[in-house]
């Protein structure tokens, strides 16, 4: 029970790592495209409070109260984008989802779900507990897939810096940029860490945090980058057709976030008696 609170305690801190990476591109897109949403600032404070507070959370009531209570702002925070979105989707008289909207949605469902674990098992205190032969294999696993996540990651990277490198085939991707191939090329320094700190056997909730967030990541980036370029394919003047190389590199990039959450799955299973 206690190793389930931390799990969960692991998976705020890596909403908080989430809000943060948000933040970043938010602030790098007003430097971009000189376009900025001053909501966004909020990203900042949640992110770092929940993983500071998630971090002391497992044996300090008032840091645990403090996860809930930024968990709850996350929740209000993108049901307000939610709700923002959707008015000028109104307005412009399309009722199909948006990227942002479906980014908003898919945020404020999981921040739901992690209030609602962290709020079951808040009063949970630690117990010994004996380590059982089948949770190693569990994290074996998520060991296994974290290898597979390292490796898409490097090779969506090299063929996104490969393909805009190319003025040619570059002149091809409709919604994919520089910026993408940084995070895959991130992504992936990042699963090696995750993989060098499982073989030494420290920071094991560590691990599961930046696992889970950078699978997480790199889903919601495939979201937004498909569904964009399904945008801007059918509402183009003249008839737009997305070429084979973007979508290869669009799957790469959703193969990657898929091995990363089933990586950190395997890990949340196996947890560890601490």
């Amino acid at each position: 029970m206690y190793a389930s609170k931390k799990i969960f305690l692991s998976f705020a801190i890596a909403l908080g790592l989430v809000q943060c990476y948000y933040f970043i591109t938010s602030v790098s897109g007003y430097f971009i495209n000189h376009t900025f949403d001053w909501l966004d600032l909020l990203l900042l404070p949640i992110g770092v409070l929940l993983i500071v507070f998630g971090n002391k959370a497992d044996r300090n009531r008032q840091a645990a109260i403090g996860t809930l209570l930024f968990l709850g702002l996350t929740i209000l925070f993108y049901l307000i984008q939610f709700l923002r979105l959707s008015a000028v989707r109104k307005i412009l008289a399309n009722h199909v989802f948006s990227p942002g909207q479906i980014n908003a949605l898919v945020q404020g469902i999981v921040a739901l779900l992690l209030f609602i674990g962290v709020l079951v098992f808040f009063k949970v205190q630690p117990i010994a507990a004996i380590e059982q032969s089948w949770q190693k294999k569990w994290r074996i696993l998520g060991n296994v897939w974290n290898s597979f996540a390292i490796i898409l990651a490097a090779i969506s990277s090299y063929a996104l810096f490969t393909t805009l490198g190319n003025k040619k085939s570059s002149a091809n991707v409709l919604s994919l940029g520089w910026t993408d191939g940084i995070w895959n090329l991130i992504a992936c320094l990042m699963l090696i860490g995750c993989l060098v700190l499982f073989l030494r056997n420290t920071y094991f909730y560590a691990v599961l945090a930046i696992l889970f967030a950078v699978g997480f990541i790199t889903i919601n980036n495939y979201i937004w980058s498909s569904q964009f370029t399904h945008v801007i394919s059918q509402t183009s003047d003249t008839p737009l057709q997305v070429w084979g190389g973007e979508l290869r590199i669009l799957g790469m990039q959703l193969l990657t976030g898929s091995t990363a959450l089933l990586g950190s799955v395997c890990y949340a299973i196996g947890g560890k008696k601490e």
